[in-house]
Order: C-alpha cells, then sequence, then structure tokens
C-alpha cells in the first residue's frame, strides 16, 4: 500500500483542492460559465478508506465535487477522462501541523489585550493567511492537499485554521477557522520575544495564570451582569476572552510539546481546567507511554526520526552515546506503540527537511509495526474527525 501512498495525490491534488470553490460570494464579472466542468478519472485502484479499496474504479467529479466511485460508474460524454491505470488513489493526506510565521502589524493596538505579548489567543490566523506557493507546491507533491495552520510564534499563539494547500492568499481556501487555538512554553515571540516568560517553568506559570485569570474575568463579567448597579464593570481583555471556548470544552487547546517530560508537566498543571487537550507530539512519548495514554489526548505525531549515528570507521563519532543509539533505534516505533496503548494519533510532516520525505519516514514505521492501514488513517480519516470534518474530507466518498 505505501508504494501506492507515494503516488496517490496525482489524480486528486485537483479534486480535493477544488472541492468547493466553485461557490462563490463576490459578484461575477462578465458572462458567467453555467456549463458543468466534470472530470472522469479512470482505471485506478481507489482506497476510499483505510482498508477499503475498489479495484479497477472511475471517480467521477463534478464541478469539484466527487458525485459517483465504483467500477460501473457511467462516464458522461461531455466528461474529460484520465486514465489512471496502474496508479493507486486514496484521498489528499492533510498535515496536522503547519506553522507560519505570522505578526500582528508594529501598529495594531494593545488596548483590550493581555499584558504580555506573548498571549494572543486571540490572534485570527484567518486574517491575512498566505502558504507560499512554492510550499504549497511541496506539500501537494508529497500528497497533502489540506493542513492544519497555526501561528509559530507565542505562549498562546492564536487560532489554528483548516485550509486548502493552494497557495497565495486565495481567500477561498480557508474551510474551517478557530479549529483549536493553539499555543505552547516556547519562549518565543512577535518581535524578537523577549521578555518574560525566558524559560519552560515560567511559560509553565503564564499558561496556568492565563487559564486562572480567563476563569476570573468570565465570572466578574458575568457578576456585573447581573447586578451592573452595584458592581464596577470589567475592563475588556480580547485575550482572555478568547479562551472562553477552551473552558468550556468547545474549542481545543492544542498545545506544542519539546519532549516527553514537558507533555505530561504541562498535562498535570491543566488538569484542574478539565479542557479539551492536543499535543503536538515530540518523538518521544514511547518513553513513558502509560503516563501519555492516561492523558486521554489525540497526539499530532512528527516522524523525524533522528539519523543513523556514525560509529565505526575513521570518520566514526566515538562520543555517541547510548541513549542516542537506543533513541535511533527505537524512535520509529513511536506510532505503532502508541496505537498498542490506545492513544488516538494522527502525523505531521513537521521537523523533516521536505514533505517529500515523509512517505519513507511513515515505511520505517510500518517496518516496525504500525499497519498500513492505520499510518494512512493518520493522514486521512483520523485528522479529518478531529479536525470535524469528516463528512467532506478524509475519504474517497460521494
Amino acid at each position: 500500500m505505501i508504494r501506492g501512498i507515494r503516488l496517490l495525490s496525482l489524480a486528486l491534488t485537483i479534486c480535493w483542492i477544488t472541492q468547493g470553490l466553485n461557490a462563490q460570494t463576490e459578484p461575477r464579472e462578465g458572462i458567467e460559465r453555467r456549463t458543468p466542468e466534470i472530470h472522469a478519472i479512470t482505471g485506478a485502484d481507489v482506497i476510499t478508506e483505510p482498508g477499503e479499496i475498489i479495484k479497477s474504479a472511475t471517480i467521477l467529479i463534478e464541478d469539484g465535487v466527487i458525485t459517483a466511485v465504483g467500477t460501473d460508474v457511467q462516464v458522461p460524454a461531455n466528461a474529460r477522462t484520465w486514465d489512471r491505470s496502474g496508479h493507486v488513489i486514496t484521498a489528499g493526506f492533510i498535515d496536522m501541523d503547519l506553522r507560519i510565521d505570522m505578526e500582528e502589524s508594529a501598529e495594531a493596538s494593545r488596548a483590550g489585550r493581555s499584558w504580555n505579548r506573548k498571549v494572543h489567543p486571540e490572534f485570527d490566523t484567518a486574517q491575512g493567511l498566505v502558504i507560499d506557493p512554492g510550499v504549497a507546491s511541496g506539500f501537494r507533491k508529497a500528497g497533502f492537499t489540506n493542513a492544519l495552520v497555526s501561528p509559530a510564534q507565542g505562549i498562546f499563539s492564536g487560532s489554528a485554521v483548516f485550509t486548502r494547500l493552494v497557495g497565495g492568499s486565495d481567500r477561498r481556501a480557508l474551510i474551517e477557522d478557530q479549529v483549536a487555538i493553539s499555543g505552547g512554553l516556547q519562549a518565543g515571540g512577535w518581535r524578537g520575544g523577549g521578555g518574560y516568560p525566558g524559560s519552560r517553568m515560567g511559560g509553565m506559570a503564564l499558561v496556568r495564570q492565563t487559564m486562572l485569570d480567563a476563569i476570573w474575568y468570565r465570572e466578574a463579567w458575568n457578576s456585573h451582569r447581573a447586578h451592573p448597579d452595584h458592581l464596577p464593570r470589567p475592563e475588556s481583555n480580547l485575550s482572555l476572552e478568547a479562551l472562553f471556548p477552551v473552558l468550556d470544552g468547545t474549542t481545543p487547546l492544542a498545545l506544542r510539546t519539546r519532549d516527553v517530560l514537558e507533555t505530561l508537566a504541562i498535562g498535570e498543571a491543566l488538569d484542574e481546567f478539565k479542557i479539551n487537550t492536543w499535543y503536538h507530539g515530540n518523538g518521544q512519548e514511547y518513553l513513558q507511554v502509560d503516563a501519555v495514554a492516561a492523558t486521554g489526548a489525540p497526539f499530532i505525531l512528527p516522524v523525524n526520526f533522528p539519523d543513523t549515528p556514525t560509529v565505526d570507521g575513521v570518520g566514526g563519532d566515538t562520543g555517541v552515546t547510548l541513549r542516542t543509539l537506543e533513541m535511533w533505534a527505537t524512535a520509529p516505533e513511536n506510532p505503532e506503540r502508541l496505537r498498542r496503548a490506545g492513544v488516538p494519533f494522527t502525523f505531521t510532516s513537521r521537523g523533516l527537511d521536505s514533505p517529500s520525505d515523509f512517505a519513507g519516514q511513515v515505511t520505517t514505521s510500518i517496518e516496525r509495526g504500525l499497519p498500513a492501514d492505520v499510518a494512512l488513517a493518520a493522514v486521512t480519516t483520523e485528522p479529518a474527525r478531529l479536525i470535524g470534518v469528516e463528512d467532506r474530507f478524509g475519504r474517497v466518498a460521494v
């Protein structure tokens, strides 16, 4: 199956990127074309979803939407036919961790914002989102047609949005905004990122204090609204207000982590808030697999496994430690160990030199025991389910 996965995006990249793009809200210029655009992809083996395959199938696409899949599909005379015999087709991959350097303008007002420039959960990633066309093209060539995108900077970075990887500033690329609020303990922030916090401990304290402040802020407003004549009006704080959906459990808090101990520490610190948490993993989860499973949270796993150490010959590194060798040997088993422990996970190409390296890295995990269907689900049906778009993405279906 993985050999086919390397080829999978050739046909369906067009299909899944253009799905729904024809419905537009801006006025059309000139004479509107009403002739339907129909494509038929024939002859390929189609993996409709992990574990389900139709041999020598036909996929019919009308105006960017799949209208039929099967072996007995009637192809209209006006359809453009693409013969993909010998290919394997599946739904476009979804990368769950694409981070982009985004900053508010230097002139942006801080009125109604957090006192700390590294706390900006109110930042709307959809506003002004631009993915470099070259970057988007590299993802598509590797089979990725969609991504969950968030700002790279900040303790509370801003919203994570689900978008098509079309590149440029096409406003129709956005599919879902406010999928999650992104964050992490990294000390970096906007415009240089100096100031508090400058350490992991400080970051942990700021995350917890900000959550407590959000609870207080909401209660203060509720009390004021109930007794406006007796209680003063609280100040406005858009940063704390943006965390209300997180406190309610309706919007996940997606946290970046640098090692498994950081994952467990921040999980323990946030346990009192009973929120819905996602973790951008770090590849070390297998070191504490039982504790990771006990979090009950889904993980977004990188596949940037350690390079093979050079330990022999004249150029060998005599300083390679046993721990380095153990991590090199064991890291590719991380997804399978989490699967056996019942931890839900998806994949990301983040950390690789290029998205084109993704298939080879996943192949390594499959060779270490990860079922191929599970690997495919981790970039199709599982991310679609997690984001809440499983009715439109993750499968090749009507």
